[in-house]
């Protein structure tokens, strides 16, 4: 990527998260602005070529009140991507060491992302954060993988987010997405310039009704299909 260009990368991060950490949590339209405006300039500052397509009407998922969106998880630019893809303020449900980061972490704290320690099983700590979220008609991103693929290949999904949309009665956005692993591979933090990102809308499934487990084979299903062009 070149030490220059890391740099403003970097520091388009640092400047967007000291704006965060500042704003009023009752300035929820700023802070809503913020989530929305951060994301294109680190795709540009990395000459990102994305494409993408809606498989189902754009207007139609934009219009939806609160919803879940989910993808695949191949690196940590999966993050400023999938921004600018659903191009729609995003909440995310991310692991707690990242909270705990300088800086960043109380951004993401004050944007309202929901931190999950991994190595508890229960779902009380992320109940509440999630309520007021949806409350307030906001869609939240969570990669059912839970963790980044090593081999860029669909890993098995947890049940988490199919619970919750269940349990809330909220429609899931299934997004597949590719190139992003070409980006910043797991284990590096080290962004490669000029790389082509592929991301499709692929469906909106209704929660209402349905049960957990089959909810979560459904997505996986459609979302394996994308990735492996079947």
């Amino acid at each position: 990527m070149g030490w220059l260009r890391f740099l403003r990368w970097t520091w388009e991060a640092i400047k967007i998260s000291i704006r965060a950490v500042f704003t009023s949590d009752s300035n929820r339209a700023h802070i809503n602005h913020l989530q929305q405006s951060w994301a294109p300039p680190m795709l540009k500052i990395a000459r990102i070529h994305l494409n993408i397509t809606w498989c189902v009407p754009k207007r139609q998922v934009l219009r939806l009140g609160k919803a879940i969106v989910i993808s695949n998880h191949q690196s940590y630019s999966d993050i400023p991507t999938i921004q600018v893809v659903m191009q729609h303020p995003l909440q995310y449900m991310v692991k707690k060491e990242l909270s705990r980061l300088p800086l960043w972490g109380a951004a993401m704290i004050k944007a309202g992302f929901v931190p999950v320690d991994r190595k508890r099983r229960g779902k009380s700590d992320i109940m509440s954060p999630v309520a007021e979220i949806f409350a307030r008609e906001g869609w939240l991103f969570i990669a059912p993988e839970g963790t980044r693929s090593q081999t860029g290949e669909l890993q098995a999904f947890r049940s988490g987010a199919f619970w919750l949309a269940v349990e809330h009665e909220v429609p899931i956005i299934v997004v597949g997405m590719k190139g992003t692993r070409d980006v910043m591979p797991k284990g590096s933090f080290w962004v490669t310039p000029d790389q082509h990102i592929s991301a499709s809308i692929l469906a909106v499934l209704d929660s209402k009704g349905k049960a957990v487990e089959g909810l979560k084979a459904e997505a996986r299903d459609i979302m394996s299909s994308y990735l492996t062009g079947n």
